[in-house]
């Protein structure tokens, strides 16, 4: 789906489509005369990466401010590509909208549409089967269910193996399991262990396996081990073309797969090695600008803050937002007031909201810098649950508007858990 093109960043508009709580005020303000520009955000996803940018919440709040019509989202639910109309609807449900309650309640609703709706009921926990009528009720237990299913295929089989006693290759094998705590108990075994023979295998592993979790594993041992052979592979795959729009020069899935696994044996070595390869790989562009910035989110110095603050700069537009957050986290990690304005105009521009999320976090850590508390303020209405929760939690002092926003999140159905905590944490605070 091509991106939807965005109005400029200081307009009512455009900043409803980035999420931005700026646009969400204007429009509190400017009531039924925003409604066109809100229902083109909803009925047009203004999104790049919906699979990481929020706006479902954002929306529906500002819709039941506004009485948004609801006829123009009924009609598009259950379309193709209007899973933001669903995602909607299931907020202003959950918020008590009544047109959308009775739509859902009505048999008579087309059941694509309602099954999108009911399904978003159900993913965000906004419903349970006693609040929706017999045919929703329906619906919501075979998203249940079919969740269920995934869930007992996660679980099945050995979980508790003694790992001393297990040869390297069974080690990596169990790499297929992602979850965290076997993760780190199986590196712990192989660095433990850190013999040749090991490393050779380890290696091997890297360079010739097709299975994700077993490179991933082997790649991330290796590093930890500061071993240096991958380094040539490393710079071998960083360098090579990945054009998805030319074949001739399109990576194949599993070259790219292993070179996503070299990433992370760059970040897993020590910090001093680490650094040293991403200052030298600066520059070089193409796939490097990814290892390099994943090395200076995690182990950035001080000395790194102006050539940060350069990428930032020369690339904010680059994919939407999306190849500056590394940068932004490791600017936020070093906390110089210095990148202040740099962070102010990302935030009020950016098209990806989780890089402005990322430039508002960056200025939580320096509330006092310039820009910093305007900002801050926004964010309490922004469309992404950690830049509010920031907003609630750093945002030195409230006025009456920002006290009453806390208040609203604080027993809103829609915010996160920890956003609801943030907020009444804050509101218990002096003023």
């Amino acid at each position: 789906m091509a991106a939807v093109p965005l109005a400029d960043p200081t307009t009512r508009l455009g900043q409803l489509q980035r999420g931005h709580g700026r646009g969400v005020r204007r429009a509190l303000v400017d009531g039924a005369a925003a409604h066109a520009d809100l229902l083109a955000c909803v009925l047009d996803d203004p999104r790049r990466e919906p699979e990481f940018e929020a706006r479902a919440r954002c929306y529906a709040e500002l819709a039941m401010a506004l009485d948004l019509p609801t006829a123009p989202l009924f009609e598009r639910a259950g379309a193709p590509g209007a899973a933001l109309v669903a995602e909607t609807l299931a907020g202003m449900w959950a918020l008590g909208a009544p047109a959308v309650r009775a739509f859902v309640a009505d048999d008579a609703t087309d059941a694509a549409a309602l099954g999108v709706v009911v399904a978003c009921l159900h993913d965000g926990r906004l419903a349970m089967p006693v609040d929706l009528s017999p045919r929703a009720r329906a619906m919501w237990l075979r998203c249940a269910r079919e969740h269920a299913d995934c869930a007992a295929a996660a679980v099945r089989g050995e979980r508790n193996p003694e790992l001393a006693d297990l040869t390297t290759d069974e080690l990596l094998e169990l790499g297929r399991d992602a979850r965290h705590d076997r993760r780190d108990r199986l590196l712990g075994e192989l660095c433990a262990r850190g013999d040749e023979a090991t490393r050779n295998r380890l290696f091997a592993t890297l360079r010739d396996d097709v299975v994700y979790g077993r490179v991933r594993l082997a790649a991330r041992a290796l590093g930890l081990c500061a071993d240096d052979r991958p380094l040539a592979l490393a710079e071998d795959l960083f360098a090579r073309p990945d054009d998805g729009a030319e074949p001739s020069r399109r990576m194949d899935g599993v070259t790219r797969m292993r070179r996503s696994c070299l990433v992370e044996y760059v970040m897993h070595l020590p910090p001093p090695h680490a650094l040293a390869q991403a200052r030298r790989w600066r520059g070089f562009g193409g796939y490097f600008d990814v290892a390099v910035g994943a090395v200076f989110r995690e182990h950035a110095t001080p000395a790194d803050r102006e050539v940060l603050e350069a990428f930032v700069a020369g690339n904010a537009a680059r994919d939407g937002g999306m190849a500056v957050i590394d940068e932004l986290d490791a600017l936020a990690r070093l906390g110089d007031s210095r990148s202040a304005p740099l962070l102010v105009e990302v935030a009020a521009t950016t098209p990806f909201s989780q890089a402005r999320r990322r430039a508002v976090h960056a200025l939580a850590m320096m509330p006092d810098a310039p820009g910093a508390q305007a900002e801050l303020h926004a964010a309490l209405w922004d469309c992404e649950d950690e830049t509010v929760a920031d907003a609630c939690s750093f945002l030195p002092t409230l006025d009456e508007a920002a006290r009453a926003r806390i208040a609203a999140l604080a027993a809103s159905p829609l915010a996160a858990r920890e956003l609801r905590l943030r907020a009444a944490a804050r509101l218990r605070r002096p003023r």
